[in-house]
């Protein structure tokens, strides 16, 4: 009785049910011809452009090193892979192995077969990928926007043409985030650096399209190719297409972008999605050109030149270590205004702050006058309801729960590196392989090792993180002593033991200025953004 391995596969998440159709058909014809179902592999939404980026096949590939069947069973060549060198390798490690490989369509595989069906199924590809371009420039003459979402933007879903056909490519302006465009724009127009509108942006909160914090490539991109925020055409109501295209690398199978000369770039206005002036735009890619030539330039200098400037610089560096070090305050660099929200509070002679816009009564306060009101906020911002209600919140249970299912994942990628690095030497210690008994196999298998140790620390990192997010026994302890050190710095804001104990804890701190009609004045408090979890953490490393 012959052992059979099942493989199907299917391109993207419109063929749903394609994989489960193909399974059924291949069980049949197993069942047609005696054979016993050992394993079922299947890759589900991913091209057959190459072999290497699909995990289904790839284990495949390992139980059969393993000798876990005899033949493999796929509705059709093209499950497994449209690429001719692909093909004709899988074709040829299956053959060195013994284990023949059959289709529905074709029966069992010869050499003649992988010729014909892989020129056929390679000029598949390349005749779709001309089609796919060719309706996608059609779109962009028509002022559809290619692409996923863009900051700025809202994509228009369910608009029918006449025909009754869904229209693609359509976007609005979204008002809330064109005006975080237009801030990006005015701040660089400003002459402010790029590292300062990203902390900008973080403290405000606006999200990034990957989640996590905002950096600089974000917004600068990459010059040759037109990329980043602060180069997206559109916002000056220009869709640029065909800047690059992509081609696979044929060892790793990773697509890769090649840039295409600027006279192939096809450039539609679409005035009704502009966003900033084009004189800002232009004025804004003006200087972000400068700069990049500046460092250019400054990157090209001769070998002597560069060896000086690093003397130079060391030099400095050591006089500016041996130079008495000044303590940093906890509310240093993250003061902000609430009346004039992402704009920075700055440091004026260190002993007073004053608001970005003019006219703004948070502009010139004293540290005598606001210190006591951030003291007042910190007692306010900890407290045992506030601590019991962090830890009990939607967000965090959310948020270990994300934990919870990285770490499944780095078990279960720990498990399957583990079975890979078995079936190797369970076969080679079988004989299987006489010339791979050498170094091959070793560096194998220490690199299986390396990755395992690798899921290991990280999923130790998340397991840490997991167990900070649990309420600590002792609230109340820590909360008093929390207190404790607050209040022995009231007079005294350049206590710099606690200032960077605590300092880390704190991610923002808002001043408010409210007029109250009685008295005539303005009232200001400070509200501060605390990261309890991380808090609770470091109180509990305080000694008693």
């Amino acid at each position: 009785m012959q052992l059979a391995a099942i493989y199907a596969r299917h391109s993207s998440d419109k063929q749903g049910t394609s994989t489960q159709d193909q399974i059924a058909r291949c069980k049949k014809h197993c069942a047609d011809c005696g054979y016993t179902i050992a394993s079922v592999f299947m890759d589900e939404a991913i091209s057959g452009a190459h072999i290497l980026n699909r995990p289904g096949l790839g284990k495949l590939v390992t139980d059969a090193l393993g000798m876990q069947f005899d033949v493999v069973v796929t509705e059709d060549l093209s499950r497994l892979s449209r690429d001719q060198g692909d093909i004709a390798a899988f074709y040829n490690r299956m053959g060195f192995l013994g284990i023949r490989i059959e289709t529905l369509s074709d029966g069992v595989v010869n050499e003649l077969q992988i010729g014909l069906k892989g020129t056929m199924n390679a000029l598949y590809l390349k005749d779709l990928g001309d089609k796919t371009l060719r309706g996608q420039i059609a779109a962009v003459m028509r002022g559809r926007v290619m692409g996923g979402k863009v900051l700025g933007y809202d994509v228009l879903k369910g608009v029918l043409d006449k025909r009754g056909e869904p229209m693609r490519g359509l976007r609005k302006i979204n008002e809330a985030e064109a005006e975080w465009v237009r801030f990006m724009f005015a701040s660089a127009l400003e002459g402010r650096s790029l590292s300062a509108i990203c902390n900008d942006l973080d403290a405000a909160g606006v999200p990034t399209r990957r989640g996590g914090k905002w950096n600089i490539s974000s917004l600068l991109g990459v010059r040759a190719r037109g990329t980043g925020i602060l180069r997206q055409t559109m916002y000056k109501g220009i869709i640029t297409f065909n800047k690059q295209k992509f081609r696979k690398h044929p060892d790793t199978g990773k697509r890769l972008p090649v840039v295409n000369p600027p006279e192939e770039w096809i450039r539609v206005p679409v005035p009704e999605l502009a966003i900033v002036d084009v004189e800002v735009f232009e004025e804004v890619q003006r200087r972000l050109d400068a700069e990049y030539d500046k460092r250019l330039e400054h990157r090209n200098r001769p070998d002597e030149e560069r060896h000086a400037e690093k003397i130079r610089q060391q030099r400095a560096w050591r006089a500016r270590q041996a130079k008495p070090q000044k303590g940093i305050r906890m509310f240093s660099g993250r003061m902000w205004c609430g009346r004039h929200y992402g704009q920075r509070i700055v440091q004026s002679q260190g002993k007073t702050y004053r608001c970005r816009m003019k006219g703004c009564p948070n502009s010139y306060i004293k540290l005598d006058e606001f210190w006591p009101l951030i003291v007042d906020g910190l007692i306010a911002a900890v407290s045992p309801e506030s601590v019991t209600e962090y830890f009990g919140s939607e967000g965090i249970a959310a948020e270990k729960e994300l934990h919870r299912n990285a770490i499944r994942r780095f078990k279960r990628r720990y498990d399957t590196l583990k079975r890979e690095s078995n079936a190797v030497l369970a076969a080679v210690g079988r004989g299987l392989y006489p010339e791979m008994q050498d170094v091959p196999v070793k560096e194998y298998v220490a690199e299986h090792a390396k990755k395992m140790r690798a899921v290991v620390f990280e999923r130790e990192k998340v397991e840490s993180v997991l167990k900070s997010l649990n309420p600590p026994k002792n609230v109340e302890t820590r909360i008093r002593r929390f207190r404790e050190l607050v209040e022995s710095v009231r007079e005294n804001p350049d206590n710099d033991e606690v200032n960077r104990l605590l300092r880390p804890a704190f991610r923002k701190f808002e001043m408010i200025a409210l007029f109250d009609d009685d008295t005539d004045t303005w009232q200001r408090r400070c509200d501060v953004d605390v990261d309890v979890a991380m808090l609770m953490n470091l109180l509990g490393d305080t000694p008693k």
